[in-house]
């Protein structure tokens, strides 16, 4: 939302004075153009003039419907927005307890598929106040909302398969084997994080709109966050820098699902 829009509703205003007042002067300029005229030329005089007319008539119209149009989803972006950090804040635990989760790192002890599920679960006004935004929002912004909810559905969508597999082990050279689902299911958790931070600036205000490009480092950060004591194996931290490496450049279109 720009900064100096302040007085925006003056544009409207003048808008209509200007037009009040080159009315006025149409009005005017036809009552000296009739007088003294016969009724054959004054026909044709008002039937010349009523064209311009109508069309100004119909522009002013067109140009009030626009002003309530973009005056609406002005407010209704102002209240979407301010609520959205707190949205964000809520997907950001989510993101953690994923990762946490995968890794059998959770500080709380989660035995069963149903509580692993619940930490895992966005509630339904998280997702009213992204689907606001998402209608309020400029276009890249919109984009990137639509592409973050669309990846937590997917994300969210596999948890039976890595929940039931097994459980990280340490091997002889005290590092953390994940299996494959698990190890899915990390980068899966990371790459959301890393999303979801990419949509903060844009909550808090500090940018009118969502940056293009999102920072793939962010991917990374998200383990040094949760789960910094562990060591991967090799083989797991080249799969990480295939997927980071995949997504370097933050183009949207990496992240946006193809049929």
């Amino acid at each position: 939302m720009p900064k100096n829009n302040r007085f925006k509703t003056f544009d409207f205003w003048d808008g209509a004075v200007f037009g009040v007042t080159v009315t006025s002067i149409i009005a005017l300029i036809i009552a000296w153009l009739l007088s003294g005229r016969t009724p054959e030329d004054q026909r044709i005089l008002v039937t010349l003039i009523a064209i311009p007319v109508a069309f100004f008539g119909a522009f002013v119209s067109l140009s009030v419907v626009r002003y309530q149009i973009n005056n609406t989803r002005t407010q209704d972006l102002a209240s979407a927005r301010v609520v959205l950090p707190l949205a964000l804040t809520r997907m950001m635990s989510v993101a953690d307890n994923g990762i946490l989760l995968a890794a059998s790192q959770h500080t709380i002890p989660i035995t069963n598929l149903a509580d692993a599920r619940n930490l895992l679960t966005l509630d339904e006004k998280i997702i009213d106040i992204l689907r606001d935004n998402v209608r309020a929002a400029d276009p890249i912004t919109r984009k990137w909302l639509s592409v973050t909810i669309a990846r937590y559905q997917v994300y969210h969508s596999r948890i039976d398969g890595w929940w039931n597999s097994s459980p990280p082990t340490v091997n002889a050279s005290g590092e953390t084997d994940f299996s494959f689902e698990r190890e899915d299911a990390l980068m899966d958790w990371a790459t959301f994080y890393a999303l979801v931070e990419h949509l903060f600036e844009y909550a808090r205000e500090v940018v009118d709109n969502t940056p293009e490009r999102l920072d793939a480092s962010r991917i990374r950060s998200a383990y040094f966050k949760n789960i910094f004591a562990i060591d991967f194996t090799s083989a797991f931290e080249q799969k990480i820098n295939i997927r980071v490496g995949r997504l370097l450049d933050g183009k949207l279109e990496h992240f946006q699902f193809h049929r």
